[in-house]
């Protein structure tokens, strides 16, 4: 049997109450493309809402098919409308510089667009 304190429980009733426009705690699996080199690859996200308007993502994907990379960003909610949560981050990346990231959870898709001092392109993902 399982004993939960009055905290423990009202703890868990608030972080289940959170405000979320959709099921953003979640793993997606797509695609990166380069608009400016055509370059494209596999990637991975996960995403966890940290709060009423940030969220943690971690990305994970493959240049060329073999060249790992990984980096994690903290996203700043800039909206929600009609179940869509609009994001955005901004982050200096070793070799990038200043990489910008906007993006809309939409259900069961992750749509974005990414911007690099030489490179701009978009992630199309879907949850898994």
């Amino acid at each position: 049997m399982i004993r939960m304190t009055m905290g423990a429980a009202a703890m868990m009733l608030l972080a289940a109450l959170t405000v979320r426009a959709d099921d953003s705690r979640s793993r997606w699996k797509g695609q990166w493309t380069s608009d400016s080199t055509g370059h494209k690859g596999p990637l991975k996200a996960t995403v966890v809402q940290e709060g009423p308007d940030s969220y943690k993502a971690r990305f994970a994907g493959r240049f060329a098919g073999v060249v790992p990379f990984m980096y994690t960003s903290k996203m700043q909610v800039t909206g929600v409308e009609n179940g869509r949560v609009h994001l955005a981050a901004d982050r200096k990346l070793p070799m990038f510089g200043q990489f910008s990231t906007r993006a809309v959870i939409d259900g069961d898709r992750f749509d974005a667009t990414f911007k690099a001092k030489n490179d701009q392109g978009s992630f199309r993902m879907e949850r898994r």
